[in-house]
């Protein structure tokens, strides 16, 4: 059996972490969390069963440029999704090497079509036998 999709949530606002966390488990996903860039640094360089990140703007605004070099120097390179409150704030270098920009809403429909959408994109062949919420 496959094993299911591992999303790292990197999020200062412990609030947003535990909230995403909660929905994205009932999804069917494994779920990591980082609240700073010393976590993350250590999850990206260490954690092999990561497929996808859920990165806020906030971390980005601070660590942006090495973050980003760090996930392209993992092989394969680890695909990231930028969730942010003001989506005209984020570097556009940033934009590019990302897989998807999601606005901070009330909601994370959104969000969970972004990640379906990344996920079915780079793991086409995991992708089809996973039980990930309704399609």
């Amino acid at each position: 059996m496959e094993r299911s999709f591992t999303i790292l949530i990197a999020d200062r606002n412990r609030r947003i972490r535990e909230f995403l966390r909660r929905d994205f488990v009932s999804d069917g996903y494994s779920v990591l969390l980082a609240d700073d860039m010393s976590d993350l640094a250590s999850m990206i360089r260490q954690d092999d069963t990561l497929d996808l990140m859920i990165l806020d703007d906030e971390i980005l605004a601070l660590e942006g440029r090495r973050i980003i070099e760090q996930l392209g120097n993992r092989i394969p390179p680890l695909p990231f999704i930028v969730h942010s409150f003001s989506t005209e704030s984020v570097d556009d270098d940033i934009v590019r090497a990302s897989s998807a920009l999601v606005e901070k809403r009330g909601d994370i429909e959104g969000l969970k079509q972004a990640v379906k959408e990344v996920l079915r994109t780079q793991y086409p062949h995991r992708f089809s036998h996973a039980h990930l919420g309704t399609e």
